[in-house]
C-alpha cells in the first residue's frame, strides 16, 4: 500500500526541490519541511494512552503518545530527512543502515548497519528520500524484519513506478508515504523527471561527480574496516585518476599506492596512509578543509589530523592545525 501526498502545500515544495538550480541549503530546507508533512501523515494511528493532565482551569485527561519508535535512515541520503522527523518525534531513537549503490547493476550493497535491538512493539520508520528501484528499500525493511521488526513503515520523497511495485511486491504489509509518484525510471536507473541524486544535492557534491563516486568508495572500502585489498586499491587509483588539478600530488599518490600493494595486500597502516592522501586530494579538488605539510608542502586534510597533529600521508611529518 503506498500513500501519495497530493497536497498544495507539499506540490509546491516539491516543485522548488526539483529546480535544478536550487542550492542545498535552500534544498535541505525543503526536506525537512517536506518530511515534517510525510511524518504527519505516517503517524495518524501512532498508539496513545490516557493521562490525567492539570490545566490552570480545571483536570482533565488527554491523549500521550505510547509507541515506541525507531527511525531508520538509509545512509546517506536518508540522513538528511532525519532532523525533521527527530523534531516531531524527539524521544525516538536511531539507528541507521548503509546502502551503496552499484552505478552498473543499480543493485543495493549493504556496507553498515547499527541499529537499536527489537524492543516490545516498536515502530519503525525508514526514511530515503529516493525510492527509484526499490533494492535499497527492500534490503533495509528486510534486514528490518531479521532484527525482529513487525511495525514498520517507509517514508519517501519521490517514487518511481517500479521501486513501488518491487518494494510492495517484497514486502506487501509496509506501507510507503511518499510525496510524489513520478512517470518511470530511466537507462540509468534514476527516476524521471525526479530531481537528480539526492543525497548529491543535500550535502553539496554533486559539484563533482567523480569526486562523490571516489568519497563513497572511501567510505564503504575504506573507512569501514581499515583496510583495502589489492582490487579494491586498484579501483581507488582508477577513481582518483580524472580528478583535475592534481598535478604532481597524483603522480606521487600513485607511486606510493604502488609500493604499499606490490605484494598484493595491504596492511591497516598503508590503507590508513591511503585513506588520508586520498582524503587530501578530495578537499583539494574542493578546495575544503585542507592545510599544506610545512616538510613536503603537499595538502593534508583536517579531516585525518586527531587533536592537536597528525602525520602527513605523503611524507610522516608531524602536522598540526
Amino acid at each position: 500500500m503506498h500513500t501519495v501526498l497530493n497536497h498544495p502545500l507539499v506540490n509546491h515544495r516539491v516543485t522548488l526541490m526539483r529546480d535544478q538550480s536550487t542550492p542545498p541549503k535552500i534544498f535541505r530546507e525543503l526536506v525537512n519541511e517536506i518530511t515534517t508533512f510525510l511524518a504527519y501523515e505516517a503517524l495518524r494511528d501512532l498508539r496513545t494512552v490516557k493521562i490525567p493532565v492539570r490545566t490552570p482551569v480545571a483536570e482533565t485527561t488527554c491523549d500521550h503518545i505510547s509507541d515506541r519508535i525507531v527511525i531508520v535512515p538509509i545512509l546517506r541520503a536518508g540522513m538528511g530527512m532525519l532532523n525533521a522527523v527527530l523534531d516531531v518525534l524527539p524521544s525516538a531513537t536511531v539507528g541507521v543502515l548503509g546502502m551503496q549503490r552499484n552505478e552498473e547493476t543499480a543493485e543495493p550493497i549493504p556496507y553498515y548497519s547499527k541499529v537499536p535491538p527489537m524492543r516490545g512493539d516498536a515502530l519503525a520508520l525508514v526514511i530515503d528520500p529516493m525510492l527509484a528501484t526499490g533494492g535499497s528499500a527492500c534490503d533495509a525493511v528486510a534486514q528490518l524484519k531479521k532484527l525482529g521488526y513487525r511495525r514498520i513503515k517507509f517514508l519517501n520523497m519521490i517514487a518511481a513506478p517500479e521501486g513501488v511495485a518491487k518494494f510492495e511486491a517484497a514486502h506487501p504489509d509496509v506501507p510507503i508515504y511518499t510525496a510524489a509518484l513520478d512517470e518511470r525510471l530511466n537507462e540509468h536507473f534514476y527516476i524521471v523527471p525526479g530531481l537528480g541524486d539526492a543525497g548529491d544535492r543535500i550535502f553539496g557534491t554533486e559539484e563533482n561527480s567523480t569526486l562523490s563516486k571516489l568519497m563513497k568508495v572511501m567510505e564503504k572500502k575504506v573507512m569501514a574496516d581499515g583496510r583495502i585489498d589489492f582490487a579494491e586499491s586498484g579501483e581507488l587509483l582508477r577513481l582518483a585518476r580524472p580528478l583535475v588539478g592534481m598535478g604532481e600530488d597524483f603522480a606521487v599518490f600513485k607511486r606510493i599506492l604502488q609500493q604499499v600493494r606490490a605484494d598484493g595486500k595491504v596492511d591497516a597502516a598503508e590503507s590508513k596512509r591511503i585513506s588520508g592522501i586520498l582524503a587530501a586530494l578530495a578537499d583539494k579538488a574542493d578546495a575544503y578543509a585542507v592545510c599544506t605539510c610545512p616538510k613536503c608542502g603537499r595538502p593534508v586534510s583536517k579531516r585525518t589530523i586527531a587533536g592537536d597533529a597528525a602525520k602527513c600521508p605523503w611524507c610522516g611529518e608531524r602536522v598540526g592545525i
